[in-house]
């Protein structure tokens, strides 16, 4: 369809530069991430949780060439979120998160051509830099971060803190080299595609 049928000007708000990683909301999440290591040649980048602070949801995140997987759980019982997630969807992918060069344009745009707003743009700080991310769902549960890094010089975001340990397993097996993701498809319900 051309943009002006969908209301959409033909000027971008920004560009995107490419996926930032792919989050997923998993009922394990150290197992998850153990899982990604040894069978898909993963290895731990990041963490958060109880250590760095984080009372609430647990997160590994994940690397293998440029491709990161972010892996959350949630620490105490009843998070709600979680369990209407895991209701409806089990272990997932709940948000696919874009780098691009302008979060507050783009996601403005977004919501403006119809996109749901699940967070408004704000700003992550530590002492390796600032990264400004927004959020948003345009169909279905998937949420759809922007995240914007300039000047960030740490390992994955802001509060996550470095993995240094190897995982022994790893080395067991031959290396999978992942270069990035070249797409990702949102699945629709039967007879859905033409109402998103």
């Amino acid at each position: 369809f051309p943009g002006q049928e969908l209301g959409i000007a033909a000027e971008p708000a920004g560009h995107f530069k490419k996926f930032h990683h792919c989050h997923f909301w998993v009922g394990n999440a150290v197992q998850a991430a153990t899982y990604y290591s040894t069978r898909f040649g993963f290895e731990r980048v990041a963490y958060r949780g109880l250590e760095t602070g984080h009372r609430d949801v647990v997160t590994h995140v994940l690397r293998n060439g440029g491709v990161i997987f972010a892996f959350s759980s949630p620490l105490n019982p009843g998070n709600k979120d979680f369990a209407q997630w895991f209701e409806r969807s089990g272990d997932g992918v709940k948000d696919v998160c874009f780098e691009v060069d302008d979060v507050r344009a783009i996601y403005e745009k977004a919501v403006a051509a119809g996109a749901e707003s699940i967070r408004e743009p704000w700003e992550e700080t530590d002492e390796n830099g600032t990264v400004l991310m927004a959020t948003i769902r345009t169909y279905g549960d998937t949420w759809h971060t922007f995240v914007q890094s300039e000047g960030f010089h740490g390992t994955f975001l802001p509060n996550f803190r470095p993995v240094e340990e190897t995982d022994p397993v790893v080395g067991a097996f031959p290396a999978t080299q992942l270069e990035f993701i070249d797409h990702i498809v949102g699945n629709q319900d039967w007879d859905q595609m033409l109402d998103v």
